[in-house]
């Protein structure tokens, strides 16, 4: 079991599930991309988002998948009832139980547990908005206050800015990236290239761009 202190100062309790990892079955979900999701926006003028409270924990277990899920302490073992922090299919899952509800609601992009409503008026806008928060209450979907953003003409979304101009990278993305000193290991070029691909799109041939650093990926290729 890991302990996480999350930036707002909440604790986030984890599973240290390695090994039960490489045995699960990945569903293999396909998550938007930026472009799909910028695809659904021109003309968008007003956006809300929405998040789930403790998503993960709000899906419960199969019976038989609670043992797989048990974790000793001092004060003995325990076991998890629902989906944990940890495993490698949890976002996949919790992204298909949401597509499988509000898939059928126009306006709405779905990301993981993050719920992005958007429309060109004000009344279009809040009519989606009811039918999301109406679709939570039927299906026991418990949102996060802190992390809901209503009724605004531009916003903060994954690393993005979303707005009736278009989307940007978001500033503090794009200083990351400065101050990120030169990587020295293949984990760091990994972490790098990570961090600048999430904005690639901003990035005019970007393949052609970071062809050099991914060579440094392979095991064959000496470091200086």
């Amino acid at each position: 079991m890991t302990v996480v202190k999350k930036p707002n100062g909440d604790i986030r309790i984890c599973l240290d599930t390695g090994h039960l990892n490489k045995a699960i079955r990945r569903q293999h979900l396909k998550l938007p991309t930026l472009q799909e999701i910028t695809d659904n926006l021109p003309g968008a003028k007003y956006f809300s988002t929405l998040g789930a409270k403790q998503s993960f924990w709000q899906i419960k277990l199969h019976e038989s998948s609670t043992d797989l899920c048990t974790f000793s302490t001092v004060f003995g073992k325990f076991k998890f009832l629902r989906m944990t922090y940890g495993t490698s299919s949890e976002s996949e899952i919790f992204h298909k139980k949401l597509y499988e509800h509000y898939a059928d609601i126009e306006g709405v992009i779905l990301f993981v547990d993050d719920l992005l409503v958007y429309a060109k008026t004000k009344k279009a806008h809040d009519e989606i908005r009811r039918s999301v928060l109406q679709r939570c209450r039927e299906i026991n979907i418990e949102l996060n206050l802190n992390k809901r953003n209503i009724v605004l003409s531009k916003l903060k979304y994954w690393s993005h800015r979303i707005s009736t101009d278009g989307i940007f990278a978001d500033d503090l993305h794009i200083l990351a990236i400065k101050k990120m000193p030169s990587p020295t290991t293949v984990k760091e070029v990994e972490w790098f290239l990570g961090l600048v691909a999430y904005g690639s799109n901003y990035i005019p041939k970007f393949s052609v761009k970071s062809f050099k650093l991914r060579e440094l990926l392979k095991k064959e290729v000496a470091w200086h």
